[in-house]
């Protein structure tokens, strides 16, 4: 067994995230974090926190009630408050700043990336977020380099998956966008799935289609309703009203 630091009796305390610090609550209410020694990381108490994640811990100060980050040194990254902080994600944690509400994107240098702010946005993923801008609420992806992929922008966005993401122009048209910035095929389609297991699926008229990476239809006939693939089959709907399962080849199975 540890060695129980006799010094410091505490209300609440939870569990201990990767970054090696735990959530405690004083007996007086207050909040901070500790470290796996016993240590009250900077001697501060706040108002509120959030658990460490990926190298800063979310903290709510007393007053006006902002939040802002607090390092594995102590400190408050950048000595930045805002009205809304949410944890890091992939080197970067959605910001709302007090003034006029806009959201952004916290580096662990302490800036804003790109100094961009916008309406609404999405968690940082592996390479971008979703961000939509505040003159006529259009969507587009935002990269770690603070630029706006392809320069495009769409009526809405959806993250990557398999390295394309779905998004909807202003006729409610979809298609996929890849991680280059470019419209797959430059095709555009009533409806679209996100792409699996090699296939994307896509509504063209009152049918359904499975298309893969290289554009080519799988099998003759489209579908009244078809599902993703899953270990190398997808349920589908077939014209004659019957469901069935087809293959990666386009073969069509019975029901057993």
């Amino acid at each position: 067994m540890g060695n129980i630091n006799t010094n410091i009796w505490l209300d609440e305390v939870t569990y201990f995230t990767d970054d090696g610090f735990a959530r405690v609550m004083n007996q007086v209410g207050l909040w901070g974090f500790i470290d796996t020694k016993g240590n009250i990381l900077g001697d501060k108490w706040f108002r509120d926190t959030w658990p460490f994640s990926d190298g800063f811990g979310c903290v709510r100060r007393f007053g006006d009630n902002k939040w802002g980050y607090i390092g594995k040194d102590g400190k408050i990254l950048g000595d930045k408050w805002f009205l809304t902080a949410n944890p890091f994600n992939n080197d970067f944690a959605c910001v709302q700043r007090d003034s006029d509400r806009l959201w952004g994107f916290m580096g662990k240098d302490g800036k804003i990336l790109g100094d961009k702010w916008f309406e609404d946005e999405t968690c940082m993923g592996e390479k971008y977020a979703c961000v939509q801008r505040d003159s006529d609420s259009q969507w587009a992806y935002l990269g770690k380099d603070g630029k706006i992929l392809g320069g495009m922008w769409f009526r809405r966005t959806y993250p990557f998956y398999n390295g394309y993401a779905r998004v909807i122009d202003k006729n409610n048209k979809y298609a996929f966008i890849d991680e280059e910035g470019h419209i797959f095929k430059g095709m555009w389609y009533k409806d679209a799935c996100d792409f699996i297991e090699g296939f994307f699926l896509v509504q063209k008229g009152d049918l359904w289609w499975y298309l893969d990476k290289d554009g080519n239809v799988l099998g003759k006939n489209g579908f009244l309703a078809a599902d993703y693939f899953y270990r190398g089959f997808a349920h589908v709907l077939c014209e004659d009203h019957i469901w069935r399962y087809v293959d990666k080849e386009g073969g069509l199975h019975e029901h057993r």
